[in-house]
């Protein structure tokens, strides 16, 4: 199973980009850990998650479900 486009972006953002506070500003392709996979999609579902949240709360609002 092939990741989503904001899966990809978001895994580029983190491993590629070094756009993640947790990990820090580094280019991992090149040396992950045993743990850095882990760590990665932890960072990349993260803002995910948030995203779905904020947009799940405004749609309650709008529709008042």
């Amino acid at each position: 199973m092939q990741p989503s486009g904001s899966s990809r972006t978001g895994g580029a953002k983190v491993s590629s980009y070094g756009m993640s506070d947790a990990i820090g500003p580094v280019y991992l392709k090149e040396r992950p850990g045993s743990e850095m996979p882990t760590r990665i999609d932890v960072e990349v579902v993260k803002p995910l998650k948030d995203a779905y949240a904020r947009m799940k709360f405004v749609l309650k609002k709008v529709f008042e479900i």
